[in-house]
């Protein structure tokens, strides 16, 4: 399967932002 750069760049920001939202989970809950 041939990914184009622009799809992986979008697959590493959505990463990123479920990872920031991860952290704020893992605070709320302390």
């Amino acid at each position: 399967m041939n990914r184009t750069k622009y799809e992986l760049k979008i697959d590493n920001e959505l990463a990123m932002v479920l990872g920031k939202i991860a952290e704020k989970i893992k605070e709320i809950q302390g």
